[in-house]
């Protein structure tokens, strides 16, 4: 279901409105970018991660952009790790960002990421959380990708916005499906959620998540494409104990919160193998208060609301994004399965 909202901003405060800002031009900054990874250099993590010049260049910029609003913010990269990647890695960062904002010089940057990589927990009252690229596996196989920025309050995540460069405007992505690509999503925890493309900044449209479809219908499953967080067989009894015979679409990044939030999926299920894995908080502060606004549920596999108020660590074993008509259907069948 959607409606279309008047042109301009939807009632965000200046706060919001400078956020939306910084994110539609991280977008623009990413998809340029990502014509060009071939040749540009990509480096590790300790966890064999790949760390784009992409994820360097969103954080820097946002993080300069979110300077104004005086909110403490806690990112993904860090100066750190940007000094220890190399001159080359600096010197494409700065290549990257818009020509009249870059820094005279490249090691400014690194003042930059200093502001979010001192802030590791949660410093109370409020915070923003980015992840400046979820989903770098997908960026770097042209696959989906996303920027992800949340607003925190007292350990609940009450505005979120996703920019998702290579999504389609509606539909689950298979392949090339004819759509013109990029869109923004924003939500309110509590008035609701919009989308927009990225090339029309004043069209917006409201989402919901779907409310269609019976207990044993062939409803539209998403999950990661990263075994860390795909318990395939679990999830495969959990379905056939509900009679759903869709295979689940599997795709990199929080675009998937996107997909239950507009309605082009029911479910979201992230099921970690390992008890002991630690889930981040930038990987779903964003996603899950869109989807949360648009009318889904988010909850742990314990069905207990997600615990954002330590920082980057998140409280809460496993994920379920879905409809309300097949979210406690859906944890009991996990439940009966495991």
């Amino acid at each position: 279901m959607s409606s279309q909202l008047p042109p301009g901003p939807i009632g965000l405060t200046s706060v919001e409105t400078l956020a939306l800002g910084a994110v539609r031009e991280a977008c623009l900054i990413a998809r340029s970018l990502a014509a060009t990874i071939q040749t540009t250099p990509v480096v590790r993590k300790a966890d064999d991660s790949p760390v784009t010049v992409a994820d360097f260049a969103v954080q820097c910029w946002i993080a300069r952009c979110l300077t104004a609003t005086e909110i403490p913010l806690i990112g993904e990269e860090s100066a750190e790790a940007l000094a220890a990647a190399g001159p080359e890695m600096l010197e494409s960062v700065h290549a990257a960002l818009p020509a009249g904002l870059r820094p005279r010089h490249p090691n400014e940057l690194l003042l930059w990421l200093n502001r979010a990589s001192q802030v590791r927990s949660a410093p109370g009252g409020c915070w923003w959380l980015l992840d400046p690229i979820d989903g770098t596996k997908g960026f770097l196989r042209g696959g989906q990708y996303a920027i992800c920025l949340a607003l925190v309050r007292e350990g609940t995540p009450v505005f979120g916005l996703l920019g998702c460069p290579a999504l389609p405007q509606s539909g689950i992505p298979l392949g090339n499906i004819g759509q013109p690509a990029g869109v923004l999503l924003l939500g309110h925890r509590s008035s609701g959620a919009w989308q927009s493309s990225l090339s029309e900044a004043a069209a917006w449209r409201a989402i919901q998540c779907s409310d269609s479809g019976s207990i044993g219908a062939k409803i539209r499953i998403c999950e990661s494409r990263d075994l860390r967080h795909a318990w395939r067989g679990l999830l495969d009894r959990s379905l056939e104990r509900l009679g759903v015979s869709a295979a689940p679409v599997r795709i990199d990044s929080q675009c998937k919160y996107a997909l239950v939030a507009r309605g082009d999926a029911e479910v979201y299920a992230r099921l970690p193998r390992d008890p002991s894995y630690v889930e981040k908080t930038w990987d779903h502060a964003a996603g899950a208060v869109i989807a949360q606004a648009a009318g889904a549920r988010v909850s742990d596999l314990d069905g207990l609301p997600l615990d954002f108020s330590r920082g980057v660590a998140l409280v809460g074993r496993g994920l379920l994004v879905a409809s309300p008509r097949w979210h406690t259907a859906l944890l009991d069948a996990l439940r009966n399965a495991g």
